[in-house]
Parts: C-alpha cells; structure tokens; sequence
C-alpha cells in the first residue's frame, strides 16, 4: 500500500472512530428528545384533562351551590305567609292584651277569613290589630271582623282606614260589634248610591254620628242625608258639620228659629221634650215655605239653621218636599 493511501485509511479510521460515538450520542439525545416529546405531549393531555375534570367538578358544584340557593329562596318564599301571619297576630296578641284562649280563637277566625274571603289571613290579622288599637275586646273583634273586611271590599279601600271608619262610627251611634256588618251594608248603600265614597262617609259621620245618636237620629236617616247632600257636592266633612248643626238647632232652637217655626206652624220635639223624626220636620218645613216668597223662604231658613248649614238645609227640604 503506498504511503497516501495508508495515510487516507488511517484518516478515516480516526474519523470513524470519533465520529461513531458522536452519532451515537447524536441518536440518543435524539431517542431522548422524542420520548421526552412524547411524555410532555402525555403530560400536557394529562394536564389539559386534569384541567377539564376540575372545571366540571366546580361547575358541578356550583350548579349545586345555585340548586340550593333556589331551594333555600323557594322555602323561604313558602313560609313568608306564615311567618307574616305569626308576626300580626303577635302584634294582635300584644294590642289586645289577649290570654292564650283569646289568642287561639283570633288566631281561628283570621285563619277562617282567611280561607273564606278574598282577604288572607295576614291581613285579617292586620285587620284585627286595628280594631284592638280601636279599643275591641277580643271577642267584639271576632264579632266586628266579617263585616268590617265587606266594608273594606266594597269600599275599595285598605283595612287600616276600614277599620277606623267603621269602628269610629260604631262607637259613635254607640252599636255593638256585631252589627258591623249592618253597618257596612247600610254604609255601601250609600256610597253606591250617591256622590260620595266611603271614605266621604266617614268624615261625614265623624262630625254628626255623636250628636245624631244622643238626639236619636237613626244611622239609616243620617246615612241617606249625608247621601243628598253628596248629590249636592256638600261632602265629607262640610256634609258632618253642617249636618251637626242643623239637628243641634232643631233640637233647642234660638229665639230666631224658634220665631220662624211658630210662623211655618212646625213642632220639632214631642211631648217629652224629644227631637221628632228629622225627616218629618223638614217636609213640613219645606211645606210651609211653599207659602212664601224666596226670599222670605231664605230668610226663613237662616234663621232656622244657621248661616253654616243654610246650604245643605236648603238641599233636604227640596228633597224631604219630594218624599
């Protein structure tokens, strides 16, 4: 072999022998990068799926979290009813001074009203605390209650201003609690058939109901003088006191009104010193006048009953005249 091609064989052969190794190291670091490739690709599923299984176990739980709030806000919803219905006949409870067998028999009677009126049993409740806040005993108050949700119904109004109408004018004509619900029929009578509401009523009775009931004017004939008048748009309490008014003079008339009875030949009390029936006296009245001139039959009704109720006087005769 001559000395070049030794030369180039032993080159090569020291390539080879440095080389050898370096491909091998060069195939193992690639071996390596693969694997580890492969079990980072793993490890990202692994994790990505981790991540998943995670975010639906909160999303689950959650889920939950929200399906209990629901329930908790749904239960919740349910006893709202009673726990206000506790509440009011604690309060009714309270007001009344009511023992424990007064309570029980409050606590029926909302609970039946409440099942049988359009009212609920919170707010007979309610009702009931307004009627012991008006001085009702327990039992005058189970009486008073049927009637005085009717008046409220009827009345389109809240059972607070109800209860103080009606009590107010129960006291007033001095009824018993029983009779509210002919109170309230009496009452939704006139209110359906004339210019006034129940509210109206009340003001009007507010005024004339004490001095009505002491002179023994019945509350049907003041609820259908307090009606005309609201026809008139004399209402409220302009319609109570100038109602007050008349029957005050009627009753113990003033030297003028005393002078223009004896000329109309009117009598307004009986032989015991007792105001006669007031629509009775005003037919008459008004029949007397029917003699005059109008303008002695103004003059003749000022003197009567006042300048304050000349008005409304003047609206009932007319309507007294016409049966």
């Amino acid at each position: 072999m001559a000395a070049g091609d030794l030369n180039i064989a032993l080159i090569l052969k020291l390539v080879d022998q440095a080389t050898g190794p370096a491909r091998a190291v060069t195939n193992s670091l690639r071996q390596i990068g693969a694997v580890t490739e492969q079990t980072g690709r793993a490890g990202v599923a692994w994790a990505n799926e981790q991540l998943a299984a995670n975010q639906a176990r909160r999303s689950a739980l959650m889920g939950e979290a929200f399906g209990v709030a629901a329930l908790a806000g749904s239960l919740a919803a349910s006893l709202r009813p009673a726990i206000n219905f506790e509440r009011s006949m604690a309060e009714v409870a309270a007001v009344a001074r009511a023992d424990d067998e007064e309570l029980t028999r409050l606590t029926e009677t909302a609970r039946e009203l409440g099942a049988t009126t359009p009212w609920a049993a919170s707010e007979a409740a309610q009702g009931m605390k307004f009627l012991a806040m008006a001085g009702f005993e327990a039992s005058e108050t189970i009486d008073a209650m049927p009637g005085m949700l009717q008046l409220a119904s009827a009345g389109a109004i809240d059972l607070a201003r109800a209860s103080d109408i009606a009590s107010n004018i129960l006291t007033g004509f001095g009824m018993q609690a029983g009779e509210m619900g002919y109170l309230g029929d009496v009452l939704t009578n006139t209110f359906t058939s004339s210019n006034t509401d129940l509210g109206m009523l009340g003001e009007t009775m507010k005024y004339v109901a004490p001095n009505a009931q002491a002179l023994g004017v019945s509350l049907e004939q003041t609820a259908a003088m307090a009606g005309k008048l609201g026809d008139a748009g004399i209402q409220g309490s302009q319609a109570g006191t100038a109602l007050r008014a008349m029957m005050l003079r009627l009753a113990a008339l003033p030297k003028p009104a005393a002078d223009a009875m004896a000329e109309l030949g009117v009598q307004t009390v009986d032989a015991s010193g007792n105001l006669r029936d007031m629509p009775t006296i005003l037919a008459e009245v008004n029949e007397g006048l029917q003699r005059l001139g109008t303008g002695e039959q103004a003059k003749l009704i000022n003197d009567i009953f006042g300048m304050e109720a000349a008005s409304a006087a003047a609206v009932l005769l007319e309507q007294a005249g016409s049966g």
